[in-house]
């Protein structure tokens, strides 16, 4: 191929990168390619090159520094320097040649090197915009979802905050919509952690209210204060004593006797005993179900000491202890063998 098609090819493929968005680095490769190839042939060429191909080359290469790949503010220092270098190579090829063309070819590749620096950036910029695109949809996502749920109503409105917060600053810097990302997913972490406590505090509840009910007592659950109060649920146990028992969203139970009655009520040694003695009985009845949960703490009461009141459903109240109101008969010999 000889050198005037090699140039036409340069000339091509400059354009091609002109043109293009950004400098891939298929295109850079094709350029450093044909580059080497046009100095391989010029060193080959004896003589050095004739004046007008000399002024063509050094035309080809200013081109290409003055090209939009290096008009930024930022490139005006590097800029000059390249161009003062190239014309001092223009001098130097009036004594000698052949070595001015190797110092243009140095500087060629001085150039490819920024171009190929650039084209890196570029694909690495358009990677963080893409990644930062999927991030932001991902979480407009969540704090939608959590926005619509009335589990956990301040959520929600931290969830609308937040939603109009990251609208604002869509388009703006990075670092802006990052905080506001990282907000969103922190909260979205949070209420998912709060939906696993209440499913574990529910499926708890279940298991030892359907233990209790086998038993023979009967049982009904309170309505919590707020998302965040644990679920609990009174067993009728002894006239107007009742076994309240709570639980949180880590496998852990309390248990506290309670007064099913508006008027003061307090147990002995003996109660307080019995009850403890049913305590263990759910506690041996779950093991045998493989129910993950363990007996945070018991609240013992002192003599003098009046039980909590809780208010049950007027059915339950109503109801005897144990197993003489229910329908179906369990002994009390089969019960204790489990």
């Amino acid at each position: 191929m000889k050198g005037a098609d090699v140039r036409a090819q340069c000339e091509a493929l400059l354009g091609a990168l002109r043109e293009s968005p950004a400098v891939t680095s298929e295109h850079l490769q094709t350029y450093e390619q044909l580059i080497a190839r046009a100095d391989s042939e010029s060193a080959e060429q004896s003589g050095g090159l004739p004046a007008d191909a000399w002024q063509q080359a050094l035309a080809d290469v200013r081109a290409e520094i003055e090209s939009p790949f290096f008009a930024g503010a930022d490139d005006a220092e590097m800029k000059a320097r390249m161009l003062e270098h190239l014309a001092g190579l223009n001098g130097l090829a009036e004594r000698q040649q052949k070595m001015a063309a190797q110092g243009l070819a140095l500087l060629r590749q001085r150039v490819y090197r920024e171009l190929s620096a650039r084209a890196e950036r570029e694909a690495a910029r358009q990677q963080q915009a893409e990644a930062l695109r999927a991030r932001v949809g991902i979480t407009l996502q969540r704090l939608d979802n959590i926005s619509r749920q009335q589990l956990f109503p301040a959520s929600a409105a931290e969830a609308t905050r937040l939603l109009a917060l990251l609208g604002e600053r869509l388009g703006g810097e990075a670092p802006a919509i990052f905080a506001v990302l990282d907000e969103g997913n922190a909260l979205f972490t949070t209420v998912q952690q709060r939906l696993r406590e209440q499913m574990t505090a529910a499926y708890l509840q279940h298991q030892v209210t359907d233990v209790l009910q086998t038993m023979g007592y009967a049982v009904t659950h309170i309505a919590a204060e707020s998302p965040d109060a644990p679920s609990a649920l009174v067993a009728k146990v002894e006239g107007d004593v009742g076994l309240a028992v709570e639980f949180d969203g880590t496998g852990g139970m309390k248990t506290e006797l309670v007064a099913l009655s508006d008027h003061p009520l307090m147990v002995d040694e003996a109660q307080q005993e019995k009850v403890c003695s049913l305590v263990d009985r759910i506690l041996d009845s779950l093991q045998q179900r493989n129910c993950a949960i363990r007996e945070r703490y018991r609240a013992y009461m002192d003599e003098d000491e009046e039980l909590r009141p809780v208010e049950i459903d007027g059915e339950i109240a109503q109801m005897g202890s144990g197993m003489s109101d229910l329908q179906y008969r369990i002994s009390d010999d089969i019960d204790d063998n489990g």
